[in-house]
């Protein structure tokens, strides 16, 4: 993956093949890898709303759209086996939310 100021590329190492795309809200980037063997990307695509995306970078399509919190995220983080997705926003008064993939 590369990051720029306003998206993300997502490459195949092994032929450095573009696979595709993202459109990302500006700053702050907040985002999250699941581990192997899994592999979601999960992102807050605008940085004012806390709707979290989340991709499968294999197939490249996009897997869910989430509206996990009415403040904007702060944190995403898969568990280790990929298959729960963790938010939390900036309202420091929000309790965490879990997401099964």
């Amino acid at each position: 993956m590369v990051a720029a100021k306003d998206k993300l590329d997502v490459y195949n190492f092994q032929n450095m093949h573009k696979l595709f795309s993202l459109g990302i809200a500006s700053s702050p980037h907040v985002f999250a890898l699941s581990p192997f063997p899994t592999s979601f990307f999960a992102h807050a695509p605008n940085h004012d709303s806390g709707t979290v995306a989340v991709y499968d970078l294999i197939s490249t399509s996009m897997k869910a759209t989430i509206a996990a919190h009415k403040a904007p995220i702060k944190l995403l983080a898969f568990n280790p086996s990929g298959n729960f997705l963790a938010t939390t926003s900036t309202n420091v008064s929000t309790t965490p939310r879990i997401d099964r993939g």
